[in-house]
């Protein structure tokens, strides 16, 4: 591998100094200390999931009407995943191949997520759903282009075959 360099503005900065000496137990902390080195340390923060709780509240007016500063709840469980989790999830599965039985375990295992296999699948099914606009756009763009590009070979060979390229 290659040598890292230092980064200049660590994140954390643990000092790492002794009080006392460790062949004598002599105290050291009225010592002035010298610095010996510097090491660094590159991880990952820990992974557990962040949970925010929603509490929705409504009003009755004076009137009788009742006053709703939110949509109305879904069909189905009020515990959902966020985006972040959705997003590494669709992104395993469909960028990196990742089996739906081998993503639930590694949710589990790497982000503390517990989820199923269906729940995946339809997390995946979701994106695509969303993703179908663009993707026929794109491949509608890809369609023109090479049209246009085989159009423009042909007119370039059938010009050097007829000699005025």
């Amino acid at each position: 591998g290659h040598l890292k360099k230092l980064v200049a503005a660590p994140d954390v900065i643990e000092e790492c100094i002794s009080d006392f000496y460790r062949e004598c137990g002599r105290d050291l902390s009225d010592v002035e200390k010298e610095l010996d080195y510097v090491s660094q340390v590159v991880d990952l923060p820990t992974m557990t999931p962040i949970v925010t709780e929603y509490r929705h509240y409504k009003k009755v007016c004076t009137c009788g009407c009742c006053n709703k500063g939110y949509t109305p709840r879904k069909r189905g469980n009020q515990i959902v995943f966020g985006r972040n989790i959705r997003a590494i999830v669709t992104y395993l599965n469909v960028v990196q191949c990742v089996p739906y039985e081998r993503l639930a375990s590694l949710m589990a295992e790497i982000f503390s997520v517990h989820m199923s296999q269906g729940t995946i699948r339809n997390i995946v099914q979701e994106a695509m759903r969303k993703s179908k606009p663009a993707i026929s756009l794109l491949e509608e763009m890809l369609r023109k282009s090479a049209v246009e590009a085989l159009t423009s070979l042909a007119v370039t060979t059938t010009r050097n075959l007829i000699g005025h390229g």
